[in-house]
């Protein structure tokens, strides 16, 4: 088990590897979810990238297609489709 203070300085960590993606939304504060998910993902040696929406904002994340989690969504989906095309032209 560790500490978040624990958790918090893995964060930092820089691990190589496929990046796994992770998109938190609540109607309550997910900083510190978020934070030691984060972390916890690092100490397992998991390349991991964790978007954190803002408080409340569900609905608003999901139906706006200009949201932040829609471009987070969006950049994984043009990355994976990117490297699929790549590697079949090769």
């Amino acid at each position: 088990m560790y500490s978040f203070n624990e958790l918090r300085k893995a964060a930092k960590q820089v691990v190589e590897g496929k990046e796994v993606r992770v998109a938190i939304l609540g109607n309550c504060a997910t900083q510190f979810f978020a934070k030691s998910l984060l972390g916890y993902a690092k100490l397992s040696g998991i390349n991991a990238n964790v978007f954190d929406a803002d408080y409340n904002q569900i609905e608003a994340q999901l139906l706006d297609v200009d949201s932040d989690y829609i471009i987070f969504h969006l950049i994984q989906s043009y990355c994976g489709w990117q490297q699929r095309n790549c590697m079949k032209s090769s």
